[in-house]
């Protein structure tokens, strides 16, 4: 979500935004025995379908009425992000920490 921030105040032009698809049935820790493996089949019940997860991210890229760019989605709409995902002075920390470990 910091990243996304960043990214969108420093390239204007350029849509940069995050998103959360939701509790989707991906099969995550279906091959752990035990206890975990139990658990996560059940979950996975309430889960969405992995279409229903990607309506978030179809939508962000092809609905014109959502040309915004820095912003967190959930549930196909624009949703209110924790108050550390909407620290600019960490999003730029975060950014000069990625271009030192990638050697930018």
């Amino acid at each position: 979500m910091l990243f996304a921030r960043e990214l969108a105040r420093r390239e204007p032009g350029l849509r940069s935004n995050s998103l959360h698809p939701g509790l989707v049935r991906s099969g995550f820790a279906h091959n752990n025995g035990g206890l975990i493996g139990r658990l996560w089949g059940l979950v996975d019940r309430f889960g969405l379908t992995p279409q229903e997860g990607a309506r978030t991210s179809i939508r962000l890229a092809a609905d014109p009425s959502l040309l915004v760019s820095g912003r967190y989605f959930s549930a196909e709409r624009v949703a209110k992000e924790a108050p550390q995902a909407r620290d600019d002075r960490a999003a730029a920390r975060l950014w000069a920490l990625s271009e030192a470990y990638v050697g930018g």
